[in-house]
């Protein structure tokens, strides 16, 4: 499927307006309907029901209501086909980092796993992260538990076939929904991948990390080899980003790192437990 020239909007407006989406002041329900309506509608969902499919049969329901621990919650999107459940979408606002934050994740867990839903997603437009939910969650477990894939929205159009042959209305009525979630059975969470990936193994003095290899922690680099990052192995407990000024860092947990050790192409600024380093 060609990329539809909405999400091509979509993602020219949310990075040129990046900072405003990303403040405390964007809530949910705008970035429900600015950005995630139209980008299930380009994936041929009817999210507003405007064929006027009775309640029992409509495509979406929002803010449906499950059964959890006894107490009726709403998840905020509940994807469907002739009134049968294939997924959930749990939206947050983009102030919320889904990538790490533990509490959404387990949100949306728990909710599938009620339904008994094999797969779900959880997004707040910048990433979109799909979970498979047959294992029970336990508030315990990180937020890579059951991730199985996580999108970027710098590479929803270039990845665009490949969500919309799972995501899309016309993918789960031909069964492609449902085979990738039955091909996603025991596939472990994306967090190793995501990270350990990016070091050596065989080294364990100071790494240094390109802009293009941060960008695969969180990819907002506007363009990867704008900076470098020098960061002594025994310290990369990488918790989220975070970004000051336009000087992108990494968050470590009561960690304190000598600007000497950073590296002599390094700038270094200390804002509580915030390393960021410029080149």
């Amino acid at each position: 499927m060609p990329t539809p020239d909405i999400i091509h909007n979509l993602i020219r407006r949310f990075e040129e307006q990046y900072d405003s989406y990303r403040s405390d002041s964007y809530n949910e329900t705008q970035l429900r309907r600015e950005f995630l309506d139209p980008f299930f509608v380009a994936l041929g969902w009817d999210v507003h029901n405007r064929k006027g499919w009775a309640e029992a049969y409509k495509d979406v329901i929002h803010e449906d209501a499950i059964r959890v621990g006894g107490a009726t919650k709403a998840p905020d999107y509940a994807f469907r086909i002739g009134g049968t459940r294939k997924f959930f979408v749990e939206a947050k606002k983009p102030a919320v980092y889904v990538r790490e934050d533990v509490h959404p994740t387990y949100q949306l867990r728990r909710y599938a796993w009620s339904a008994k839903l094999p797969l779900s997603i959880l997004t707040d437009f910048e990433e979109l992260a799909v979970y498979d939910c047959r294992q029970k969650p336990d508030k315990s477990d990180k937020a890579s538990t059951g991730r199985v894939e996580i999108y970027h929205f710098r590479d929803y159009a270039e990845k665009w076939g490949t969500i919309s042959a799972v995501l899309s209305r016309e993918a789960v009525l031909k069964g492609s929904f449902d085979r990738h979630a039955e091909s996603m059975k025991g596939k472990r969470g994306t967090a190793k991948k995501e990270i350990g990936s990016l070091f050596p193994k065989k080294r364990d003095h100071t790494i240094v990390f390109s802009g293009k290899a941060f960008a695969d922690i969180r990819p907002i680099v506007r363009q990867p080899g704008q900076f470098i990052f020098w960061v002594p192995r025994k310290y990369l407990q990488v918790a989220m980003r975070v970004k000051r000024n336009d000087i992108i860092g990494i968050i470590f947990k009561s960690v304190n790192i000598h600007p000497r050790r950073c590296g002599r192409h390094a700038g270094y600024r200390q804002t509580d437990n915030i390393r960021p380093f410029q080149q």
